[in-house]
């Protein structure tokens, strides 16, 4: 698949080196809840720094901005940062609230795989 937006992209790589390319961290997260790949067949997650876009950061490191005023390419708002710093420079311009990979999940969780919303598509390519 072709990522729209160079500030929202994210992958997930396998033990077997097959690559999975999202348009979105919530992609990447769905597809991580609801795939059936085991976290021992996941060799890495990777997001896009959403300041420095060339930049890709594990996305256990990473620090995400859930912000309704900086729209993601699939609606749930999340960006990616490689610094709290800099998460925190986003946030006092768009508001929002700072959150970890782990807070990712419960999020599109509740959003995309209950159902509490009209975003239930996931894009993905497998390399």
């Amino acid at each position: 698949m072709m990522v729209m937006d160079r500030h929202f992209g994210s992958e997930l790589v396998t033990q077997k080196g097959r690559i999975y390319v999202f348009d979105s961290i919530e992609c990447l997260a769905a597809f991580s809840l609801s795939s059936g790949i085991e976290s021992s067949q996941v060799h890495s997650l990777w997001v896009t720094s959403f300041d420095t876009p060339a930049e890709l950061i594990d996305a256990e490191a990473a620090f995400f901005l859930h912000s309704k005023s900086l729209r993601s390419p699939m609606g749930m708002n999340l960006s990616a940062y490689n610094t709290e710093p800099a998460a925190q420079e986003m946030q006092a311009k768009f508001d929002g609230e700072i959150i970890k990979w782990e807070q990712v999940f419960p999020l599109v969780k509740t959003a995309w795989l209950d159902g509490s919303t009209n975003t239930t598509r996931m894009s993905l390519k497998k390399n």
